[in-house]
């Protein structure tokens, strides 16, 4: 072997020693269980116990069963006699699945091997989705409960959930394609006929967030309808509609309550049965009274 080689490697051998033990490397995490509703974290804590500053790099990996994630490196820069807590993960809640997980983490210098460390921690138990709905009112209070509104009325929009700290955040698209950003509770004013499509990203504490969607319809106070029979649920009771062939006549139509229509019908159905066996009466008897004038009268024979 070359002795200028040797001489390098017991060099790097020795300073190696000297880093190590001048360095201090721990990596650990606060728990070694956690529910899946709960954050997760990894730090490695490294200490520089002498009286010059040290550079080193730290190689962490996370592994789960025979699944790995990929090696993240961290640069650490301490002067003499000072230590530093470094984050090497956070996990959201959910974000891992049940199981147990091992870190392991190496700090190394452009010499080599310092320092080797492990922790492991294990996550239990099932999260849930965050918890909410949309409603449009036609009221601050939203006693109304809608998803049909006319030109020139106001929306209210609301976000229903279980959970007490639910956040959303929202957007609303005008069927013009303007886009407005709020929070909730929000109203705003219709201005645009058409559709206005409503999504909000929503979050609870030990939740996994969720999205969800609302979809606001809108019409002029004469709006026009092909079929008023194909989706008669769109339309609150009273409301009035021209149909197209209407419209040129200058007339409107009013969609009936289809119970109502069904009692009418019947009572109609009833009186036309009336009617037709009151007429059936008369004649049977108009019938009746002629055959009996047109009978001739009986004779007796006369017994001699």
């Amino acid at each position: 072997m070359n002795p200028q080689k040797t001489i390098l490697i017991i060099a790097a051998l020795l300073l190696a020693s000297a880093l190590a033990s001048s360095l201090s490397f721990k990596v650990y995490s606060p728990s070694t269980e956690y529910a899946r509703t709960s954050p997760i974290t990894v730090y490695a804590n490294v200490s520089n116990d002498a009286n010059h500053s040290l550079s080193a790099t730290i190689f962490a990996s996370l592994a789960s069963g025979e699944q790995a994630t990929s090696v993240s490196s961290y640069e650490v820069a301490l002067p003499p006699l000072t230590h530093e807590i470094i984050m090497l993960y956070n996990f959201t809640p959910g974000e891992l699945n049940q199981g147990s997980y091992e870190v392991t983490a190496s700090l190394e210098s452009r010499e080599g091997l310092i320092a080797l460390s492990q922790t492991q921690f294990s996550v239990f138990g099932a999260i849930r989705e965050t918890n909410a709905v949309l409603e449009a009112c036609a009221d601050e209070n939203c006693y109304v409960n809608s998803n049909v509104f006319k030109a020139g009325q106001t929306v209210f929009l609301f976000v229903r959930s279980q959970q007490n700290q639910t956040r959303c955040g929202a957007t609303t698209i005008l069927p013009s394609g303007e886009t407005i950003s709020h929070t909730f509770p929000y109203s705003f004013k219709i201005t645009e006929l058409g559709t206005h499509y409503v999504a909000a990203n929503c979050s609870a504490p030990g939740r996994t967030p969720i999205r969800v969607s609302l979809l606001v319809s809108t019409f002029a106070e004469t709006p026009l309808v092909k079929d008023p029979q194909v989706t008669p649920e769109l339309w609150p009771e009273g409301i009035e509609y021209a149909l197209p062939d209407a419209v040129d006549r200058g007339t409107k139509v009013v969609q009936t309550d289809p119970l109502r229509a069904l009692l009418a019908a019947l009572i109609m159905l009833f009186g036309v049965f009336l009617i037709g066996y009151a007429l059936k009466k008369i004649s049977d008897g108009r019938k009746t009274g002629k055959n009996a004038s047109q009978s001739p009268p009986s004779t007796k024979a006369n017994k001699n």
